[in-house]
């Protein structure tokens, strides 16, 4: 009977470990506090080279983006849709702040925090959870 309850025990502290393990987040929270959207890095990056609005449904617009003139940049073009959850972010004197998805125009550079999944389209098509106003290339 005490090994059945040792083997127990054990087999519950596996289980925690595991789930403990799987629970640890990747969102962008460094050891020393989270990271403000506009000092986070991705290589998602480039120029919007077409723009439209939606009019309804869940997304508020989509762009393509060219990102071929961009050092290590992850796509060379990537179609970008954008839902109504996404935050636009542009850098200012007084911080970060939000901007409508209006603000976005052709020619804008722009890096994209995605929600993960690319399609094997071409060019392939993410969606983006944040978008960033970068400053023009010089």
């Amino acid at each position: 009977m005490g090994y059945v309850f040792l083997g127990r025990v054990l087999a519950l502290l596996v289980l925690l470990v595991l789930t403990t393990s799987c629970s640890q987040s990747t969102s962008g929270v460094t050891s020393s506090g989270p990271q403000s959207p506009c000092d986070r890095s991705s290589s998602i990056k480039g120029s919007i080279a077409s723009i439209s609005s939606a009019s309804s449904g869940r997304l508020v617009g989509s762009f393509l983006l060219d990102g071929s003139k961009e050092k290590q940049a992850a796509y060379d073009q990537v179609y970008v849709q954008v839902p109504s959850s996404t935050q636009v972010y542009e850098k200012q004197a007084s911080g970060c702040q939000t901007v409508p998805f209006t603000a976005l125009k052709k020619g804008q550079r722009v890096q994209i925090q995605s929600t993960g999944i690319a399609t094997q389209s071409d060019p392939p098509r993410i969606e983006a959870a944040e978008i960033l106003l970068l400053a023009p290339q010089t």
